[in-house]
């Protein structure tokens, strides 16, 4: 099970670094573009997943938060880890002050 939600992450990772570099490209008339499909299947992969249901509020922050400001060239996976860890820290310090 634990490597069948890595790979879960690692293919919705794959898919958001192709939507972070859809979004630096101009905007194509083109009515079938594939970011929303790609969008689409984001968000059926996270609802449809048991193990990443609990995942699925944090990767749409993400989402919305860092997908726009992330810099050209940078992996969405770097940029992933780098908030992954500033959520799991701000988690630990919450606990941390609640139970004292």
């Amino acid at each position: 099970m634990i490597q069948r939600d890595e790979i879960n992450v690692a293919y919705i990772l794959a898919l958001l670094n192709q939507i972070a570099q859809d979004q630096k490209q101009p905007r194509p008339r083109n009515p079938r573009s594939t970011r929303p499909k790609k969008l689409k299947l984001v968000f059926d992969l996270l609802g449809s997943d048991v193990k990443l249901r609990s995942k699925r509020e944090l990767i749409e922050k993400f989402m919305r938060e860092n997908i726009p400001r992330i810099p050209s060239g940078q992996p969405v996976s770097e940029a992933f880890n780098e908030f992954w860890t500033e959520e799991k820290t701000k988690a630990i310090r919450e606990i941390y002050e609640t139970e004292g």
